[in-house]
């Protein structure tokens, strides 16, 4: 009798711990596009967190485990739309990527049975900064994709606080908050709750007087052109035709509302310069529109020396292959290129060669793109620098800063999620910028193939869309560049993440001295 009752209890148990899992993942899920209610960001980690309460560091790492497969895989179904994406690439990288929530949850729960109960949200909200950092900085591996301030992006009072600790701050609060619902469900008792709303109120008192602030210096109509150049269209002349002339099209209908830069989107122009006629073209465009255009372009270099031998059919194949953004100024000068830095692993490059050989059925080799080696700063007048960024580029904050801290008073982001269909990918994409722009108080500009493109002012509001995806059009919009000082992030980046790592170290070394004190039943100030 006593066996069964125990072996209910256990099923139960179980049942609870995976339904909790699963609703914190859900929740997290709908936080982001395509549901978008950031809002339940705020309690999304509450049953995951109270499931860690009883379990032991191996069952709270299987939940963790579990809570970050499903939540992956709801939020990256779109990546099946990529052609060569099987369920097996999908498993690989879950599995990977879930070790961060994993890890998170066996740390977390460990804690939360030595840390006095006011201490333990600052510590949780901090690890979970700690993982964010490391998992963005990984090398290859690194993926800072939905990360939790980003659901936030409509609350632009909130994310000021990005200004200052980059979005990691915002994080922080997060999940401060869910772990205070959390200690207040555990010890039945409002005060958690009470220090979080006063918490979050007086951030969002500061980041109202921050938005209230007029912004200084001259104004600039920029454009961004969303041409919709479908996969289609690029493989014979006539769809190559019937896209230049809708760029061009939107390109004259931006400049009559009085545009002064246009930005097009990702490889927009195919081998911009060293195709004449396509140099010559666009030129003219520019001259007569009277206005710069910053274009995506795939560019061919010869090496300078011989390559080293790689594999297929272009084992001896004579060029480097780049990424890149070239601005024509409406002068009709052409700028040297700027060469994507950040390239995406086994989409446009492989990792670790030659000392890595990946197996055909797991990696089908990529064309071998070259990464730049460094940002580029494009004048658009005498006192104004602006950098592009090329596609997924914007979710690396260091990367973004790193042009922002060199002088780029405007940022220009250029992509093209065409592979991805009409899902939620690109409006995830778009995230980021908003981020990076509140970050570094530099707007950014978006100029998406199909969509969609956005305009967002350095307070982080979205000025102009074309909301639509795969429609052709445009956006047009005023925004006030960066030309005096730098945002304290910007001057000093990382410094609140360092900060969270220092927290994790002092609570979690004081949380063993408290497990040994007690042991030896000798009185510790820290309890």
């Amino acid at each position: 009798m006593f066996y069964h009752q125990s072996q209910s209890v256990f099923q139960y148990r179980a049942i609870a711990i995976i339904l909790s899992a699963f609703l914190s993942a859900t929740l997290v899920y709908c936080s982001f596009p395509p549901v978008d209610m950031g809002w339940l960001a705020w309690f999304a980690l509450v049953p995951l967190m109270l499931a860690l309460v009883k379990l032991s560091p191996r069952m709270s790492f299987l939940t963790g485990l579990l809570f970050g497969v499903v939540s992956l895989l709801a939020c990256f179904v779109w990546i099946f739309n990529v052609p060569g994406f099987r369920f097996y690439h999908a498993i690989f990288l879950c599995l990977y990527f879930s070790l961060y929530p994993a890890l998170w949850c066996m740390i977390s729960a460990n804690i939360l049975k030595k840390c006095p109960h006011f201490l333990w949200p600052i510590f949780v909200a901090s690890l979970w900064g700690v993982l964010d950092y490391l998992k963005g900085h990984a090398g290859f591996l690194a993926l800072p994709w939905n990360t939790l301030d980003l659901s936030q992006h409509r609350d632009i009072i909130l994310l000021q606080l990005a200004a200052i600790t980059g979005g990691y701050g915002i994080t922080f609060v997060i999940v401060l908050v869910n772990a205070a619902i959390t200690q207040m469900i555990r010890h039945r008792s409002l005060d958690p709750g009470r220090i979080a709303i006063v918490f979050v109120l007086l951030i969002h008192a500061w980041g109202f007087l921050v938005c209230r602030k007029p912004q200084d210096g001259r104004p600039v109509r920029v454009a961004v052109i969303q041409p919709s150049i479908l996969l289609s269209e690029r493989e014979t002349a006539h769809g190559r035709k019937a896209a230049r002339n809708r760029l061009a099209s939107l390109t004259r209908q931006a400049a009559a509302r009085g545009a002064q830069l246009a930005v097009w989107p990702e490889t927009a122009i195919l081998q911009l310069p060293h195709q004449e006629k396509k140099v010559q073209w666009v030129q003219h465009l520019s001259q007569k529109t009277n206005m710069a255009i910053l274009s995506g372009a795939s560019v061919f270099e010869k090496f300078q020396r011989p390559p080293a031998p790689g594999r297929g059919k272009n084992r001896h194949h004579p060029y480097q292959v780049f990424n890149s953004a070239f601005l024509v100024d409406s002068h009709g000068v052409v700028s040297a290129p700027y060469h994507k830095q950040r390239l995406l692993p086994f989409g446009e490059y492989l990792p670790l060669q030659p000392l890595i050989h990946w197996p055909q059925w797991l990696v089908k080799e990529p064309l071998a793109l070259t990464a730049g080696k460094a940002a580029a700063f494009f004048p658009l007048s005498s006192h104004l620098l602006i950098s592009p960024v090329i596609c997924w580029e914007n979710q690396f904050a260091d990367l973004v800063r790193a042009m922002a801290h060199g002088g780029a008073a405007m940022l220009v982001q250029i992509s093209n999620d065409n592979h991805f269909g009409r899902s939620a990918a690109a409006y995830q994409h778009n995230l980021a910028s908003v981020m990076r722009a509140v970050e570094n108080r530099t707007p950014v500009l978006i100029s998406s193939n199909t969509g969609p493109s956005e305009i967002i002012d350095a307070h982080g509001r979205v000025a102009a869309s074309t909301g639509e995806q795969f429609h052709p059009g445009f956006s047009v919009a005023e925004v006030v560049p960066r030309y005096h000082g730098q945002s304290f992030y910007t001057s000093y980046g990382d410094i609140f993440i360092w900060l969270c790592g220092l927290v994790v170290l002092l609570i979690g070394a004081a949380a063993d001295r408290v497990k040994v004190t007690e042991r030896l039943n000798i009185p510790v100030l820290f309890r």
